[in-house]
Order: C-alpha cells, then sequence, then structure tokens
C-alpha cells in the first residue's frame, strides 16, 4: 500500500518549528549543558570585591575623620553614600567646581581664585584660561605623578552623576549580567527572583524616579556598576535545596518587593524632597509610621533572603556589603534628619523604631 505524502506545513508552524530547533536551545540551553560553577577566579573576583567592599565600608563608618588630606577622607564617605548627593530639588547645586590641585594645594575648599593667584602673580595672566593651562603646566613640573594622582582625587571627589539615570544603568547592566550567568551557568530560584527585583527597580526608575534631580558621587556610581556586574555571578548554580523553608521565603521576597514599591511610591507622593544629599521625612504614614527607611530595611531583608536561600561565603559577603551600606547611610539620613526636622523624627530610627525622644527636648 503506497504511503500517502504527508502535507505541507504552514508557516506559521514550519516557523515554530525552526525557533524550537534553532533558536531556543542556543538562548536557553537543557540544564544538562550547563557547567556545574563558573569559572573559579570569577567567582573569586566577585567573592573579593564584596569582601572589600564591606571591610571599606565599616572602616568609613568606625573611623574619624583624622586624614591629612581632606580629599582622600571625602574619597571615602563617598564610596559609601549610595543616595542623594549636593542637590537640592530647586536644581541649585553645592558641589564646588573641581580645580587642578598644585603641590602644597591638598585642601579642596580653597577657592578657585585663591588657589591660582600665584600664578596669576607670576606670569601676569588674567585670562581665565591661562590661569588654567599654566596651572597644569606648572602641576606637571613640578612632578607628573604627583599631578596625576591629585586630578584622579579631585575627579573622584567632586565629580557626581545623575541618580535616576545612574540607577537605571545598573538595573539594566545587572540583567543582562544576569541574563548571561544563567544562560552559561544555569538558573535558579534565587536568579529568578533577583531577576524580578531588577525588572521592578528598572520600572521605579522610568515611571517613578524619572524627575529625580539627585546626583551620587563617582565613586559611588563604579560601586553600583560593579555590584549589579557581580552579584548574578553569586546565585547562578543549581539549587541543591527544594525545602519547605526555601518555597516559604520565595513568599517572603515577593512581600518584600512589595513593601519597597510602596515605600517607594510614598516617597515620591511627598515629592521625594531633598537638601543635601538626605531624605526629608515622610509624615507618619504607612510603613514609615515606625522608622524612616522602610525602603532600605525591606533592601537588607531582600539580600537576606538570598542568603538563606542557599548559604555560602559569596552570597555571606554580597549580603553583608549591602547591609553595611544601607545601615551607614540610614544612620546618616537619620542623624541629618534629626538636626533638620527633629519633631517629626521623634520615636522614628531609620532601621528600626526608637522608643526614647530625642535629646534636646
Amino acid at each position: 500500500m503506497d504511503r500517502i505524502p504527508d502535507a505541507p506545513l504552514p508557516s506559521a508552524s514550519r516557523f515554530s518549528l525552526l525557533l524550537s530547533s534553532t533558536v531556543y536551545p542556543r538562548l536557553f540551553p537543557p540544564p544538562s549543558s550547563h557547567p556545574p560553577l563558573p569559572f573559579p577566579p570569577i567567582l573569586l573576583l566577585s567573592t573579593l570585591f564584596f569582601t572589600v567592599a564591606f571591610f571599606l565600608t565599616l572602616y568609613t563608618a568606625l573611623k574619624s575623620n583624622t586624614s591629612s588630606d581632606q580629599r582622600k577622607w571625602t574619597l571615602l564617605q563617598n564610596w559609601t553614600r549610595h543616595g542623594k548627593l549636593l542637590k537640592n530639588d530647586d536644581g541649585s547645586s553645592k558641589c564646588r567646581k573641581p580645580t587642578v590641585h598644585l603641590s602644597g594645594a591638598e585642601d579642596p575648599s580653597i577657592p578657585y581664585i585663591e588657589q591660582y593667584k600665584q600664578i596669576e602673580e607670576k606670569l601676569a595672566l588674567e585670562n581665565p584660561w591661562a590661569w588654567y593651562l599654566a596651572g597644569i603646566y606648572q602641576g606637571w613640573q613640578s612632578g607628573g605623578f604627583l599631578f596625576l594622582k591629585n586630578i584622579i582625587l579631585n575627579m573622584l571627589t567632586t565629580s557626581t552623576r545623575p541618580k535616576s539615570k545612574s540607577f537605571l544603568q545598573f538595573y539594566l547592566l545587572g540583567l543582562l549580567s544576569l541574563y548571561y550567568h544563567t544562560i552559561c551557568y544555569g538558573g535558579n530560584s534565587s536568579t529568578a527572583l533577583f531577576g524580578f527585583h531588577l525588572l521592578r527597580r528598572t520600572f521605579e526608575c522610568i515611571y517613578i524616579h524619572s524627575n529625580n534631580k539627585s546626583e551620587i558621587s563617582l565613586p559611588a556610581y563604579f560601586a553600583g556598576i560593579f555590584h549589579y556586574l557581580l552579584a548574578p555571578i553569586t546565585l547562578v548554580g543549581v539549587d541543591t535545596s527544594n525545602s519547605i523553608m526555601n518555597r516559604a521565603l520565595v513568599l517572603v521576597w515577593v512581600g518584600l518587593n512589595w513593601v519597597q514599591f510602596k515605600a517607594h511610591r510614598e516617597l515620591r507622593r511627598h515629592g521625594d524632597a531633598c537638601v543635601d544629599r538626605m531624605y526629608e521625612p515622610v509624615k507618619r504614614e504607612g510603613f514609615f509610621t515606625f522608622i524612616l527607611h522602610p525602603h532600605y530595611l525591606s533592601e537588607i531583608l531582600l539580600y537576606s533572603v538570598l542568603f538563606l536561600i542557599e548559604p555560602s561565603i559569596k552570597r555571606g559577603a554580597m549580603f553583608l556589603w549591602v547591609a553595611c551600606n544601607l545601615k551607614v547611610n540610614s544612620d546618616n539620613c537619620w542623624r541629618w534628619s534629626v538636626e533638620n526636622f527633629k519633631e517629626e523624627v521623634d520615636g522614628r530610627g531609620g532601621l528600626c523604631p526608637r522608643f526614647f525622644k530625642v535629646k534636646g527636648d
């Protein structure tokens, strides 16, 4: 009996078959093709970054300002400040104009004209651009390495980046890094949760914080770039546990994302007001009834969930870095709020309630 030839597939079916046989396997390889872990040096690099970042932040929080070069201390402080910086809502910036520091002029607070007064007297130049070029020449003549060191320190201590655009870049970079490492090494519940978190924060940057005029320091910008570039490396791999606790932690993760989203919306509703890099305390509503920074607290708890799902050294280092960084920022914000809005702060702490009045009542 002759075999009846197969009817030709519709064009849509042929396209789906082509995708399933060629494109999908390349984009989403089967789990069996995944290496068990990322390349060891990459794992070491990510763990080392989070460990150094944690101890550097802790050192800055505990050490008093005793540096002979004020710029070095400012650089250490700027590393930990990822919040609002040097910018008011009215658009007026308090950031000093970046200057070229000559040999012997180590204090960045020296006014621009005073710093170049010696050059003006020596060369009798009145053109500001001539002052600038003469300063560069004299600085280079006094020592090339010292001059480059001053240039780099000035750039890191005075340069800023728009906060909303910077954080949008962080989350987009994090999504790309997460996608790449998930494809290479396999996904799990942690990568799925972190991806959801990054997508939610990207949405907030576009639709909630898009009009934010505040800025962040350049060291904090670089810290954010490295954090979201390396964070996915600590999460990839196959889950070794599928316990009831891990399933409960997924629900906790979703709840914490909702809390943080509501807190960010509340900050936006109150104008996201800022004076000199700190949040103005919002009214005692919702999650802000007992603490000033529920969005910081929820972020710390989110990273603690990632650690509890799969405890490891690399995830522990990342959690400690995030927790320490946000604690330092919260304490700075709280102290500033006490100085400027003491009546609204009473009874509210940064990350936990305070059951006492602020001194000075």
